[in-house]
């Protein structure tokens, strides 16, 4: 898949392995450098979801996202390319090849 980030910043936090030990810890920056490599290795979205890592849409405000797990509460948060869409307007994850890294974060505590 083609993979953008949502800011510099980030692209560079996930990027730099020493960066994500010092943010996230040794075991949590693996999970990311693994979620990373699945992205880059996957064709479409469809595909990506068979893989590790609990890939799944999310829901209300973070509808058309998609996370996965790193830890018991951090998800990475990924969008799908708006233009691939099925008639009934949900997204098409055989068509989604591009993608955007959003965040890391811990969703559940969002209000």
């Amino acid at each position: 898949m083609n993979i953008q980030f949502d800011n510099d910043r980030l692209r560079h936090q996930i990027s730099n392995e020493r960066e994500l030990r010092k943010k996230y810890g040794s075991n949590v920056a693996k999970q990311i450098q693994n979620r990373m490599l699945h992205l880059d290795a996957s064709e479409n979205l469809e595909e990506l979801c068979t893989l590790p890592g609990n890939w799944k849409p999310l829901k209300y405000g973070r509808k058309n996202q998609y996370s996965a797990r790193l830890s018991k509460k951090l998800r990475l948060i990924i969008k799908p390319d708006e233009q691939a869409r099925k008639q009934d307007g949900s997204i098409d994850p055989k068509q989604v090849k591009n993608i955007t890294v959003m965040e890391i974060t811990d969703y559940h505590r969002e209000e």
